[in-house]
C-alpha cells in the first residue's frame, strides 16, 4: 500500500472522444469507447500536473510534479523524458574561479 494514489490530476479530451487521464500517482492512461474502458497505461516519475496535445494529436506532453516533461506517442503509448529540472529550492551556488 506504499504507492502514492493522488486521484485524477489532469484530463485531456481528444477529438476522437477518447480520454487521457493523469493521476497524482504518476499514471497516464488512455480510455476509449462509449464506456471509457482503459486500454493503455504507463507510469511516469511524479504526479501528473498537466497534459497537452501536440499538433494534430499524434503526440502529447505530460508535466509532472518532479519537474519532468514527457513526450508520449499515441500509436505506441510509450513515454520519453524530454526535459528535467531540479524540483526543490536552491540554497547555495558556487562559481568556479
Amino acid at each position: 500500500m506504499g504507492e502514492k494514489q493522488g486521484g485524477v490530476t489532469a484530463l485531456l479530451l481528444l477529438k476522437t472522444g477518447d480520454l487521457v487521464v493523469g493521476t497524482g500517482g504518476g499514471i497516464i492512461a488512455l480510455f476509449k469507447g462509449s464506456n471509457y474502458k482503459s486500454i493503455k497505461k504507463i507510469q511516469v516519475q511524479g504526479g501528473v500536473t498537466s497534459l497537452t496535445r501536440r499538433g494534430q494529436g499524434h503526440q502529447f506532453f505530460a508535466g509532472t510534479e518532479e519537474s519532468q516533461i514527457y513526450r508520449i506517442n499515441f500509436a505506441e503509448f510509450k513515454e520519453e523524458c524530454i526535459a528535467t529540472c531540479h524540483n526543490e529550492a536552491i540554497n547555495d551556488i558556487i562559481f568556479p574561479l
